[in-house]
């Protein structure tokens, strides 16, 4: 067999070139299958579901689940950053990341037909009792606005007043969130506005990620059917969740990273922070700049 040390190093040296290789192919992660895991059967026409019957994009579905609820999507560095790396090869050249040109695709639903899906999505959800936040709620938030949605608004969850009506943002953060879209150019019937969960979390705690994870489902359907451009991530709850990252809101913000649907989440501080912290005002209309720019807007003073 050989000097067992030139056969271990040689072991090693094809996994590096292996590893190296799927790593050129845009693999990120790896997942050892437990003991007594078995493999699922891959077939478009019948993935795992978890909450229901299924009527729409069922295949998308099982391996968007997959990437939000298994494995955290890739941090994207901020445009001009240096971007150098190891090439697959070994030879330094510059990186250049596949999905970072991804982009949303076109919806092809018409404004009636998303909303269709919309509303047997919520009636599917009905008086929703899968989690703990269903036993100190008044009203379900489910989220309102254009079906088709280019742009995404999404927070953490509801809040007293909106647990009251059932609506999404419509207190005095939503009245700050009105006026940060007057002067974005958008209008809330332009614009899609949600939560990650859609019930109260007791005193307004952060919600847990078992709740999270039951009621993220929803919240992965209802941007199936949009197909946004771009969500912008109120808080740092709903940004980690979004992009799968734990990294702090001040090193997250005005930045942008994927989310398996194709759209790009943008990060930044929620209107109620806004209105305890008024001098982070700034760094969220610089935010939102960037959004503006992506979405064909014209930014004031550029």
């Amino acid at each position: 067999m050989g000097d067992p040390a030139k056969v271990l190093a040689r072991v090693i040296e094809e996994l590096e070139c292996g590893l190296r290789t799927l790593q050129g192919f845009g693999v990120r992660y790896l997942q050892r299958a437990g003991p007594s895991a078995e493999k699922p059967e891959e077939t478009e026409e019948q993935p795992e579901q978890t909450g229901g019957e299924y009527r729409f994009g069922d295949g998308r579905r099982a391996r968007w689940e997959q990437a939000a609820r298994v494995e955290p999507l890739a941090e994207k560095r901020p445009a001009g950053a240096d971007r150098r790396q190891v090439h697959m090869f070994g030879s330094g050249e510059e990186y250049h990341d596949p999905e970072e040109d991804r982009q949303a695709e076109p919806n092809p639903l018409s404004r009636e037909e998303a909303q269709v899906l919309m509303d047997e999505l919520r009636e599917e959800i009905g008086d929703c009792t899968r989690c703990r936040l269903a036993e100190g709620r008044n009203k379900l938030v489910f989220g309102a606005g254009d079906p088709v949605a280019r742009l995404v608004f999404a927070g953490e969850g509801p809040g007293r007043d909106e647990d009251a009506s059932g609506e999404p943002f419509v207190g005095r953060a939503g009245k700050l969130l009105d006026r940060i879209l007057a002067a974005m150019q958008f209008s809330r019937q332009e614009i899609y506005i949600c939560n990650v969960v859609k019930c109260r979390p007791p005193n307004n705690r952060t919600p847990q990620e078992d709740e999270m994870r039951m009621c993220g489902q929803f919240l992965t359907r209802q941007l199936e059917i949009m197909r946004p451009q771009i969500i912008v991530a109120l808080g740092a709850t709903a940004a980690r969740y979004l992009t799968g990252t734990n990294q702090s809101m001040g090193k997250m913000r005005g930045r942008f990273f994927a989310h398996p649907c194709g759209a790009k989440v943008m990060p930044t501080y929620h209107p109620a922070y806004l209105l305890r912290n008024p001098s982070a005002k700034k760094a969220v209309w610089e935010d939102l700049q960037q959004v503006m720019l992506r979405m064909g807007k014209q930014v004031p003073g550029s």
